[in-house]
Formats: structure tokens, C-alpha cells, sequence
């Protein structure tokens, strides 16, 4: 079993762990490449573009099958 002032060692370390990493993140997204940036502009695009065209398709075939049980 762990001492109450171990646990609380740990937590502190945790803690301070956890803070300390916030920033370094934020600097390591700060100086993404613009490139990084554009490709995944691009593929958000593409992907948005996909979900249009899959529901264009299901709204068709939901008009086919509603004008068969017609």
C-alpha cells in the first residue's frame, strides 16, 4: 500500500507533468508546415464532397423504392 504522501507525490508529479506538456503541443501546432495544413484542408474537402454524393445517391434510391410501391 502507498503512503498518503507518496499518492500526493505522484498526483503533484502528474500534475505538473500534464502542465508542462500543454504548452510544448501548442508551439509543436504553431509551426505546423503549411503544407500539413493544406493537404488536410483538402482531404476534409474531399471527404465532404463524398458524404454529399453518398446522399445524393440514398435520396435516389429512395425515390426509386417509393415509386415502386406505388
Amino acid at each position: 500500500m502507498l503512503s498518503p504522501q507518496t499518492v500526493s507525490l505522484l498526483l503533484s508529479a502528474l500534475l505538473l507533468a500534464s502542465w508542462v506538456g500543454v504548452p510544448r503541443c501548442a508551439r509543436a501546432d504553431d509551426q505546423a508546415p503549411a503544407a500539413a495544413q493544406r493537404d488536410f484542408l483538402a482531404h476534409a474537402t474531399e471527404t465532404g464532397a463524398a458524404y454529399r454524393r453518398l446522399a445524393a445517391q440514398e435520396n435516389a434510391l429512395l425515390d426509386y423504392i417509393a415509386g415502386l410501391k406505388r
